[in-house]
């Protein structure tokens, strides 16, 4: 499988060096932080409670400041949305770690939300492959996290 922040392609123009590191620099944080269930301190009845709400937490905040925060979302909305694809991408290409991804799923929604903005501001400068990706790439998400509560926001 080819990862999506893989491809130093960006409209058809190659990236700077910058925004491919930060699309890698997020796929990995996230693909770190999911194989840390491993570490002593997920390890405790209550420690591994606590590991999902730590990844849907940074996926959240690498979003809101990397893609938000940062204004590259008004200014370069491709490479926001490059940028937000690749947590969501590592996000489904570790799903098969989680032990406990039930707990704690407010942050996880937020994360799908910024997403969300992101997608409408990018949506007018976004190919059809690009919409297909991100479409085939949400529908593998929703596949994974059926039944854990992650896709319902609280009433």
């Amino acid at each position: 499988d080819i990862l999506l922040y893989s491809l130093p392609v960006h409209c058809g123009l190659l990236l700077p060096k910058s925004s491919i590191n930060s699309s890698k620099m997020m796929y990995t944080r996230v693909s770190k932080k999911m194989n840390a269930v491993t570490q002593t301190k997920y390890q405790s009845h209550c420690g591994s409670k606590r590991h999902s709400p730590d990844i849907y937490r940074m996926m959240e905040e690498l979003i809101k400041e990397h893609c938000i925060k940062g204004e590259i979302v008004d200014d370069d909305p491709l490479l926001s949305l490059e940028m937000s694809t690749a947590v969501f991408s590592a996000f489904h290409d570790n799903w098969k770690v989680m032990e406990r991804p039930g707990y704690s799923t407010e942050n996880f929604r937020d994360a799908l939300a910024l997403f969300a903005v992101i997608l409408n501001e990018s949506r007018p400068s976004m190919s059809q492959d690009q919409i297909e990706t991100v479409v085939s790439l949400l529908e593998s998400i929703e596949a994974c996290v059926c039944g854990y509560g992650l896709e319902e926001r609280s009433q």
